[in-house]
Order: C-alpha cells, then structure tokens, then sequence
C-alpha cells in the first residue's frame, strides 16, 4: 500500500459503524473489538495508492452486520480463536 498503481495489486479498506477502522493485507483478519448491540462492518476493495477500486462504475465493497450479545466481548469463555485457556 502507498505506492503506485499496479493493476491488479491492492488491499481491503475495513471500517466499523462507518469509521475507518484498518487495512486488510492478508486473507484473514480480526475485527477490533466490538462492544454489545448492533454494528455494521464494511469492507472496500482499495488499489496500491488507496483509490476505490471500480466495477461498471460502482466502488467494489461489501458490508455486514454484526450483532455482539451482552457478554460476549472478546476474550470471553466463547471465543474459539485457537487459543485455550485452562
């Protein structure tokens, strides 16, 4: 990211409840920490220098909502992230 144009090169834009939250790189990645009610998660596919990157005119992207039950923040007795603790 931050460089010039490559076509075909780039990353994801995350953002959460419409704040610019971080950059994706990889094929994975773990959303801050949401706290309980109702969020909505969008992801923008961006080029090397941070331009949307466009289908037919229309920014590629996709959003989601997520809903955090009372409880249920991270590190929690329910997370399954691989990490076990006794």
């Amino acid at each position: 990211a931050s460089t010039a144009h490559v076509p075909g090169e780039g990353h994801l834009h995350l953002s959460v409840d419409g704040i610019s939250a971080d950059r994706v790189y990889g094929a994975w990645h773990y959303l801050p920490e949401l706290g309980e009610g109702t969020h909505k998660v969008k992801i923008s596919l961006a080029t090397n220098d941070h331009r949307p990157y466009v289908n037919d005119g229309a920014p590629i992207a996709g959003e989601a909502e997520i809903i955090v039950a009372a409880g249920a923040g991270a590190g929690g007795e329910n997370d399954d992230h691989g990490d076990h603790h006794p």
